[in-house]
Parts: C-alpha cells; sequence; structure tokens
C-alpha cells in the first residue's frame, strides 16, 4: 500500500488553489487510502481524526465521506475498490 500511496502523491496538482487528482486511477487509491483510515478506531495508529468545534463542517465532512461505497473487485490477478454513488 505505502508503495501505492508515494504514486498517488506524485499525481497530484495544485488546480484553482485546490489540491486535487487528475487522474480516475488517482482518485480511486485516495479514496480507498481515506476510507481505510476512516475504518480504524479513534486513537489507534492510522486512524482519521477530523478536528475543530464546528459542528456544521463535521457534518458536511461526515456527508462527503459517506456519499459513496465501494466494491472490491479482482481479475487479471489484482484486486481493486471500485465506487458507486450512495442511493
Amino acid at each position: 500500500m505505502q508503495q501505492d500511496l508515494a504514486f498517488a502523491v506524485a499525481k497530484l496538482r495544485w488546480v484553482f488553489g485546490s489540491l486535487v487528482a487528475f487522474e480516475v486511477d488517482c482518485l480511486v487509491r485516495w479514496k480507498s487510502f481515506v476510507n481505510a483510515r476512516r475504518r480504524v478506531a479513534m486513537g489507534d495508529q492510522g486512524c482519521l481524526s477530523i478536528f475543530g468545534a464546528h459542528a456544521e463542517t463535521h457534518r458536511m465532512v461526515a456527508e462527503q465521506l459517506t456519499s459513496e461505497y465501494f466494491i472490491r473487485t479482482e481479475g487479471r490477478g489484482r484486486s481493486a475498490d471500485e465506487w458507486k454513488q450512495s442511493p
């Protein structure tokens, strides 16, 4: 995973003041990386924690993180996460 993350970091670019992924493959890797961090228990190594006192900001981030789900697909000797919009 660490090598995949390094590849993804190399593919990011600044666009209109925001850091964005410009390849779909890179975006999928970042979604999978953040999702894996989100599933780690708070306080454990590698967890995703969001700081701040603004409940509205936390709600918006939570909506973004839960707006899609993934399906693990396998083929040609490798596996990947396929992301889909939540109903």
